[in-house]
């Protein structure tokens, strides 16, 4: 099952579609059967960086301190040390890294985690957690740009379909756990298929 979830060989590299001179990200689900043969792929454009996506990057280039909630809605003061944002994870984690959950309710900039996380498990509702990874940076020219990949794969054991009306993207920080991104997406495992969520960013010069 561990080498089902490694995600290192299924990062695509995919270009964003761009608008010039700006920062620009989208997520990819591929839905596979219980073989891994792709069978549907929804796109669609990243709704929302929330607030803690701002605070964090205020964080780490000032001398200034803030308290940012972390994804369990406590305010953490993390000081004026300077760190770098991690959102990588190994198998299983399902606190760090590409998350889904099960509440549409519409994206806002005060979020803090997602409404309603699919738990790492084969129990009803849960959703098995492959390691997430980041591929390499691709720069291209002819237009200039920079892009990267953050994967993840889903596995469903538990029985039953899941649908999933939610993605988003938490980091750590220092030793705290926060989200930085979060969009309403909606999409079905069926019992014993997979998902790969992938998260696009780039940008064009």
């Amino acid at each position: 099952m561990n080498k089902k979830l490694n995600m290192r060989s299924r990062i695509k590299k995919s270009k964003p579609k761009s608008i010039k001179g700006a920062l620009n990200a989208h997520w990819r689900i591929t839905l596979l059967d219980k073989h891994m043969v792709p069978y549907r792929r929804i796109q669609v454009p990243a709704q929302s960086l929330v607030i803690a996506a701002a605070d964090l990057m205020y964080q780490t280039m000032s001398d200034g301190t803030l308290n940012i909630n972390d994804t369990g809605s406590v305010a953490r003061n993390v000081g004026d040390l300077r760190y770098f944002w991690r959102a990588e994870a190994a198998v299983t984690d399902d606190t760090l890294g590409i998350v889904v959950g099960t509440d549409n309710t519409a994206t806002t900039l005060t979020d803090d985690a997602l409404g309603t996380l699919i738990d790492h498990g084969v129990a009803a509702g849960d959703l098995l957690y492959g390691s997430c990874e980041t591929g390499a940076p691709i720069e291209e020219s002819g237009p200039a740009a920079v892009y990267a990949v953050l994967g993840r794969l889903f596995v469903n054991r538990s029985g039953g379909n899941i649908t999933c009306e939610e993605v988003g993207l938490y980091v750590e920080y220092a030793i705290f756990d926060f989200m930085i991104e979060r969009t309403v997406i909606q999409f079905t495992i069926n019992d014993t298929d997979a998902a790969l969520v992938e998260y696009h960013i780039g940008a064009t010069a």
